[in-house]
C-alpha cells in the first residue's frame, strides 16, 4: 500500500469496466470478485477528484463463475481517504453479491469527500461463493453508500448528492446515503440530499436503509464504558427515501439511518448514557409499500428501527401502503424499538392499505423502554409532535391510529407486543370510555402541539389527571433538557425563521468543559454548606466546600462543583456530571437527574404537610439510630423532638418518605415500611411508634398486660452489667423496672424480638434476647437472669 496525493488535480472521462478489468478466481475456496475502481488499494489518498464523463460499470455477463463485485470510483481500500470527490456514474447489473460506493468501498478513515454521481443497481443478488462452490442458488448481501461503503473508524466532512437506484432481491441490503454500513465509526457533518430508490424485484428478506447511514449509528456506545461524548457537526437528510417492497422478513427505513447496529434492546445495559441518532434532522419523504407479506415494515423520520433518537427532529412526510398481512409501523421520529429523548416531529404520518397498519406522531409501535436507571424506564422522554387534522395528517386514515404510540379500538385491545399491558388496560377499561383509547401506561411523557407559538406543550393520553400538560414554547422544552444535559453535548435549539417558525439546531457547536474549574471565592462561601441529597439512586448528605470540592457523607464518592448563573454542576469523580438549577436560596434540582439539593435549615414548600396526614403521623416513637436510642415525639403541627436529647425541628411526610430537618444537624429521610414504622439503612435509624399519643409528654411506651403470659416470663431479679455501672434491676409484671439501690426506673416492653427500657430519667435502651437473658453490645448492656 502506498500514498497517493492528487494535488487537487480532477480525472475526467475516466472509464472502468468488468470488460477491461480481470477478476481474482481462487478455486479453493470458490471466491470469484472483480474490483472496479482507480486503485484497489492505498495508505493514504487525498486531493483526488473524478470528474464528469467518468463510469464505473459492471454488466454481469456470467458465464462459468458469479463475481461478486466491488465499485466505486476512486478506491476498493485504503487506510485514510481526504478531500476527494467523485462525479462517476457507477453502474452494477448481475447476480452475484456487491460493495458499492460512490468514492469508495471501504476505508479506515475517509474525511471531506463527496459524492455526486448517480448510483445504479439491478440484479437478483446470489450468494456468489455458494453459486461457486456448490452450485446452490440462495439469496445474497448487497450494500451501497453514496460516499463509502463500509467506513471503519471514521467518517465525517462526507456528503453526497447523487441519486442511488437500487433494483434487486437480495437476503441482506444494507443501502444508506453517505455509508452502508459504518463499522462503529466516529460520524460528524454528514449529509446527504440524493433521492434514494429500491424497488424490490423479488423477496428481500432484510433490509436496512437509511437517508445518510443504513445500518449503523451516527452516535456509537461502547458496552461496559462510558460515551465520550464529543459534537458531531450537522447529520442531516433532505433527499427522499421511496422504497417498494413484493415480500420479506424486516424491512427499516429511516430518514437518518435504518437501523441501529450495537445491540441496542430497551435496556440499561452500561452503556454510561446516550447514544444512537444525536444532534441529527430529517426534511426528506419517507415513503414505504408493499404487495405481499412483509412481517415488520418499518419507517420513521429519523430511523427505522433499534436506536436511540436523541435531540433530533423530522419535518419530512411519512407514507405507508401495506399489502396482505404486512405489519406496517410508522413513526414521525421512529418505526419500531426505538427511545426517543428530546425530539419532535411535525412531518405527516398516515399509513393505509390491507395489512394492520400502526402510525404515530412520534412512534410506531413502542416496544422497548430505557432509562437513566432501571427505575426510570420509558419509550420516550421530552417527546413532541405536531397534532394534525388535515387529510394525510396523523390519525386520519389509519386502522390502528396512535396519537403518541398507542390508539386501538376498544374491541381490537388484546395481547400482542405489549403483552401484559394491554391485559392489564383491557381490565380497566371504563364503560363511558371513547372507542378510541390511548394506551400509555409507563412508557414516558409525550406531547403535542398545535402550533409553532403553541405556550404549552398538551399530553397526550386520554385520561384525566394521568400528566400536566407542559408550560412553556416547544423551543423553551427543548433548550431546558438541553441545558439539563450539556455534559452531552446536544446542540441549542434556536428559531432563525426557517422550517416554518420551528426550533432548529443551532448552528454553533456544543461546548462543554470538564475540567475542574473552582467557583470565585464570594460565591463559594455562599454556595458551600452540607444539603440534604435526593437522587434518584440514592439519598444522603452531600457537602459543599468553599475551595469547589464535594463529597456525600456515605456514599463516599464525590467532586468538583462550579456555579454558572443559576446552574449548579457537580463534576463527579467516577460517574458523569450533572446539572441543577437554584429554584430557591439553598434549593438545587433537576428533573432530568431527578435530583434535588436542599441546604441544612432551608425550609421548603414540601415542608408542609395536609392536615389528615400530620394527624395519623404524629405519635410517639422509639428512635433506635446509629449513635442513640431515645424516644421521638412527631407533632401534628409539623414538628418534632427527642425525650432526653433535646434536639428537634421540623418534618414532613410525602406518602412514601418521612422527612426530618433537625435544627442541629443534617436532615434524614426513613422510608415508611409500615404503618407506625419507618427506617433508613444509609443513617441506620428506626422508628416504630408506641401506641403513646404525641400530647402525651411522659417517655413511656405501650406496657404488657399485668397477668401476660410475656409479663410472667420476662418478670424477676437481673444481675445488670452496663457501661456507666454495676448492679441488679427488678422487672416488675405490672410493666415497670427499678434499679435495686438507686432507684431510678421506667417502664418496659418486648415485642418477642427486643426488650426496651424507658429510663425516666435517662435515654431509652434495647436489648436483644440472649441464652442468660439479654444484652446490647452497643451500649455494653447486659442483664442476666
Amino acid at each position: 500500500a502506498a500514498t497517493f496525493d492528487g494535488g487537487g488535480h480532477v480525472l475526467t472521462n475516466l472509464r472502468i469496466s468488468d470488460k477491461t478489468t480481470l477478476p481474482y478466481i481462487n478455486s479453493d475456496t470458490g471466491d470469484a470478485e472483480i474490483s472496479l475502481a482507480l486503485f484497489q488499494d492505498g495508505a493514504v489518498i487525498k486531493n483526488l477528484g473524478i470528474g464528469k464523463g467518468s463510469s464505473i460499470t459492471y454488466q454481469g455477463v456470467e458465464k462459468r463463475l458469479t463475481l461478486k463485485v466491488y465499485a466505486a470510483a476512486i478506491a476498493v481500500g485504503a487506510d485514510e481517504i481526504d478531500n476527494c470527490f467523485s462525479d462517476a456514474t457507477v453502474t452494477v447489473k448481475g447476480k452475484g453479491d456487491a460493495v458499492i460506493g460512490g468514492v469508495a468501498v471501504r476505508a479506515g478513515k475517509i474525511t471531506n469527500s463527496y459524492n455526486r454521481g448517480a448510483i445504479y443497481f439491478e440484479g437478483n443478488v446470489i450468494d456468489s461463493r455458494a453459486k461457486n462452490r456448490r452450485g446452490t442458488i440462495t439469496p445474497g448481501p448487497l450494500k451501497v453508500g453514496g460516499v463509502c461503503a463500509e467506513p471503519d473508524k471514521k467518517i465525517s466532512g462526507c456528503y453526497n448528492t447523487g441519486s442511488i437506484t437500487i433494483k434487486a432481491s437480495a437476503e441482506d441490503l444494507k443501502i444508506g446515503g453517505v455509508a452502508a454500513e459504518p463499522n462503529n465509526s466516529d460520524c460528524a457533518d454528514l449529509y446527504n440530499t440524493g433521492k434514494i430508490s429500491v424497488i424490490a424485484t423479488g423477496d428481500i428478506k432484510n433490509a436496512f436503509i437509511g437517508g445518510v447511514l443504513g445500518y449503523g449509528l451516527t452516535y456509537r456506545g461502547i458496552i461496559g464504558k462510558p460515551i465520550r461524548y464529543v459534537d458531531s457537526g450537522y447529520i442531516y437528510n433532505k433527499g427522499n427515501v421511496d422504497v417498494t417492497i413484493q415480500t420479506g422478513k424486516f424491512i427499516n427505513v429511516g430518514g437518518i439511518g435504518g437501523g441501529g447496529k450495537g445491540g441496542f434492546n430497551g435496556s440499561t445495559v452500561g452503556f454510561g448514557g446516550v447514544y444512537g441518532f444525536l444532534n441529527t434532522y430529517n426534511t426528506g419523504s419517507i415513503s414505504v409499500s408493499s404487495t405481499g407479506k412483509v412481517s415488520g415494515l418499518r419507517a420513521g423520520g429519523i430511523a427505522g428501527y433499534g436506536s436511540m433518537i436523541i435531540n433530533s427532529y423530522n419535518t419530512g412526510v411519512i407514507s405507508g401502503n401495506s399489502g396482505a398481512e404486512t405489519n406496517l409501523q410508522l413513526g414521525g421520529l421512529g418505526g419500531e424499538g426505538v427511545y426517543v429523548q428530546n425530539s419532535y416531529n411535525i412531518g405527516q404520518v398516515s399509513g393505509k392499505g390491507s395489512g394492520t397498519n400502526v402510525a404515530g406522531g412520534i412512534m410506531g409501535r413502542a416496544d422497548v423502554r430505557w432509562g437513566e436507571t432501571d427505575k426510570t424506564l420509558y419509550a420516550a422522554l421530552n417527546g413532541f409532535w405536531l397534532k394534525q387534522s388535515k387529510a394525510g395528517g396523523i390519525n386520519s386514515d389509519i386502522k390502528y391510529g396512535k396519537g403518541s404510540y398507542y390508539y386501538k379500538n376498544k374491541k381490537d385491545i388484546k395481547k400482542d407486543g405489549l403483552g401484559e399491558v394491554l391485559d392489564v388496560i383491557a381490565l380497566l377499561d371504563k364503560k363511558n370510555a371513547e372507542s378510541n383509547t390511548m394506551i400509555e401506561d409507563s412508557f414516558g411523557p409525550v406531547y403535542s402541539f398545535d402550533s409553532a407559538t403553541a405556550a404549552a406543550m398538551t399530553r397526550t393520553d386520554d385520561g384525566t389527571g394521568k400528566r400536566a400538560n407542559l408550560n412553556g414554547t416547544l423551543l423553551d422544552n427543548l433548550n431546558q433538557m438541553v441545558e439539563d444535559k450539556s455534559d452531552r453535548m446536544y446542540r441549542r435549539w434556536v428559531i432563525d425563521g426557517t422550517n416554518g417558525g420551528y426550533p432548529v439546531l443551532s448552528s454553533k457547536p456544543a461546548i462543554f468543559s470538564n475540567n475542574d474549574e473552582k467557583p470565585d471565592a464570594s460565591v463559594a462561601r455562599q454556595i458551600a454548606g452540607q444539603y440534604l441529597g435526593e437522587h434518584k439512586q440514592w439519598t444522603d448528605n452531600v457537602l459543599l466546600n468553599a475551595d469547589g470540592t464535594f463529597k456525600r457523607a456515605n456514599g463516599g464518592d464525590g467532586g468538583t462543583w462550579s456555579l454558572k448563573g443559576r446552574r449548579l454542576l457537580l463534576r463527579w469523580s467516577k460517574w458523569a456530571p450533572e446539572i441543577l438549577e437554584e429554584k430557591s436560596a439553598g434549593v438545587f434540582s433537576s428533573n432530568v437527574y431527578n435530583f434535588t439539593l436542599t441546604r441544612s435549615g432551608v425550609s421548603t414548600s414540601t415542608d408542609k404537610t395536609d392536615a389528615a396526614t400530620a394527624k395519623n403521623i404524629a405519635g410517639v416513637y422509639n428512635a433506635e439510630h446509629r449513635y442513640w436510642t431515645d424516644n421521638i415525639t412527631i407533632s401534628a403541627d409539623g414538628t418534632f423532638k427527642r425525650a432526653s436529647g433535646g434536639d428537634g425541628g421540623t418534618w414532613s411526610f410525602d406518602g412514601k418518605k418521612l422527612l426530618l430537618k433537625w435544627s442541629k444537624w443534617a436532615p434524614e429521610i426513613l422510608e415508611q415500611k409500615s404503618e407506625g414504622a419507618f427506617s433508613s439503612k444509609i443513617y441506620r435509624f428506626k422508628l416504630t411508634r408506641t401506641g403513646t399519643s404525641a400530647s402525651d409528654t411522659s417517655p413511656t411506651v405501650d406496657k404488657p398486660a399485668a397477668v401476660s403470659a410475656t409479663a410472667k416470663k420476662i418478670a424477676g431479679v437481673y444481675y445488670a452489667q452496663h457501661k456507666d455501672w454495676t448492679g441488679s434491676i427488678i422487672i416488675n409484671v405490672d410493666g415497670t423496672f427499678q434499679r435495686d439501690s438507686k432507684g431510678d426506673g421506667g417502664t418496659w416492653s418486648f415485642d418477642g424480638r427486643k426488650l426496651v427500657l424507658m429510663w425516666s430519667k435517662a435515654a431509652p435502651e434495647t436489648l436483644l434476647p440472649s441464652a442468660t437473658g439479654f444484652y446490647c453490645p452497643g451500649y455494653k448492656f447486659t442483664l442476666r437472669r
